[in-house]
């Protein structure tokens, strides 16, 4: 860390904001001072390996990405399954909390809770302070297990992170039309359901190599603009959904599903 920048650095959310746009306005002093550095110690572990012949556009887990508030940085382990937080000004750790799989997106922060979502198919809620757990809560139906790039993860990863905003925390189970594909809107105090959406995984559609399931599969950050939910599909086009209601307005994948023009 700098010194000078963590006065306006702070960002609670990835992206600065939950339109993911990518701004602040702290500025990097003329003749910067290092204060600190902190070193991980295991590199993170890509859930999608490099491919040989294509460009890489999965690449949300390549760096360890941090949340800055409240005088603390949190970040998430893709590797050892941790969330940390470090004490802003020294880099001193003030706790860790262990999740049961990869975690592979920044935190966010409201209320003084550290919100998270993890490859074991749970959305954490955390005190800020302690590291103590509030609330958690399963996207999947299950409790099932596999082995994803060579670690247990749930049968229903969440790999959009999540995003709060107002109150209430979104974020995605599964990623595999056969298993299921959960999209949520939870009561970011308590973790009580708002609503559910499990209608957008299943559907019969043409694909390039043959005709089969294709439906909306979650991988990438989450993001809310106009009263719009944006869920990524890792290489393919977004999807969207109503953010007040749950409904499931657009998505097509080649000749895929439309349910509203």
């Amino acid at each position: 860390l700098l010194a000078g920048q963590a006065a306006k650095a702070e960002t609670s959310t990835h992206h600065g904001n939950n339109r993911r746009a990518g701004y602040t306005d702290a500025v990097v002093p003329l003749n910067p001072r290092l204060l600190w550095t902190y070193a991980e110690t295991h590199p993170p572990r890509q859930a999608w390996k490099e491919p040989n012949r294509e460009l890489q556009y999965i690449d949300f887990d390549y760096a360890t990405q941090v949340t800055i508030a409240n005088g603390l940085m949190s970040f998430g382990s893709s590797a050892d399954h941790t969330i940390r937080a470090l004490d802003l000004g020294t880099g001193e750790q003030r706790w860790r909390f262990y999740t049961e799989g990869p975690v592979r997106f920044a935190t966010a922060v409201e209320d003084h809770r550290v919100y998270v979502a993890s490859d074991d198919g749970h959305a954490y809620a955390l005190n800020l302070n302690d590291g103590t757990l509030l609330w958690k809560f399963r996207g999947g139906p299950s409790d099932g297990k596999l082995v994803g790039t060579a670690q247990m993860i749930s049968h229903w990863p969440a790999r959009s992170g999540v995003l709060v905003e107002g109150g209430r925390l979104d974020f995605t189970a599964g990623m595999w039309s056969r298993d299921g594909v959960f999209i949520y809107c939870l009561n970011a105090a308590d973790g009580s359901v708002i609503w559910r959406n499990d209608t957008s995984g299943f559907h019969f559609t043409s694909l390039p190599h043959s005709s089969g399931l294709a439906g909306v599969a979650p991988q990438g950050y989450l993001a809310l603009h106009q009263g719009r939910l944006y869920v990524p599909t890792g290489r393919g086009a977004p999807a969207y959904f109503d953010a007040e209601t749950g409904e499931f307005l657009f998505y097509e994948n080649g000749q895929g599903y439309k349910p509203h023009q």
